[in-house]
């Protein structure tokens, strides 16, 4: 693994890493913030700063770094990012990938050259919302005013709307009701009838016994013969 590559594992790792005689790489935190030059405004996010300190013993490749640098002003390191010395000031571009240095929180670059536009847009789709919203609510009140109207009358004036009626109403007669029927005091009424009717018909059979005439006597075949022989 080669310096860059261990630079990019610690910013990884650690969000901060250290190259004795080059300097100290770091994940900060940016603010938004207005671009001029370029007509734009940066949302906040996190990138990669970097501090040059070029005091301590440097490895190969980092001296190579500090000494191109330092003779032509201009040093791009493969997969790391480019460096420039304006007077002994190094500016560092970062181009890592893939980093959280790159996450702007899910929102977006504006161009500002375009806000005016998007602006009037968002009021022009707005003022279109009201003027259906107007008209929805337009409509409802026309059809429940009526409505509300049909539903009074048909309430408190009934007839204004279905008319008089054509027939007298017929008073309900009340149902007769009919007594109660106690029928273990019919059976026992019947039963004492039964017992009347008997005892009095048996009475009757006896005083037609009683009164009937005895029956004529007849003279037997021995009294006949002798009358004969007289």
């Amino acid at each position: 693994m080669n310096t860059a590559q261990q630079i990019i594992s610690a910013l990884h790792e650690n969000g901060v890493a250290e190259v004795p005689g080059f300097g100290t790489f770091a994940v900060v935190t940016r603010h938004a913030e207005i671009d001029p030059a370029n007509g734009r405004m940066l949302p906040p996010g996190r990138e990669i700063s970097f501090q040059q300190d070029f005091s301590g013993s440097a490895g190969v490749d980092v001296q190579h770094w500090q000494d191109q640098l330092l003779s032509t002003g201009h040093l791009r390191v493969e997969g790391l990012g480019v460096f420039n010395n304006d007077d002994g000031k190094i500016e560092f571009i970062s181009e890592i990938q893939n980093l959280k240095a790159e996450e702007f929180f899910g929102l977006e670059e504006i161009n500002l050259d375009t806000v005016p536009q998007d602006i009037k847009e968002m009021e022009t789709a707005a003022e279109g919302k009201n003027y259906k919203f107007s008209r929805t609510l337009l409509w409802v009140i026309l059809i429940a005013i009526p409505l509300a109207a049909l539903a009074y009358l048909g309430i408190a004036r009934p007839e204004s709307l279905f008319g008089k009626k054509s027939f007298n109403q017929v008073p309900v007669q009340p149902v007769p009701v009919q007594p109660a029927v106690d029928s273990a005091k019919i059976a026992r009424e019947k039963a004492a009838a039964f017992t009347a009717d008997s005892l009095r018909t048996d009475s009757l059979r006896k005083d037609s016994l009683l009164k009937a005439e005895p029956a004529k006597k007849w003279p037997s075949k021995n009294n006949r013969k002798k009358t004969w022989q007289r």
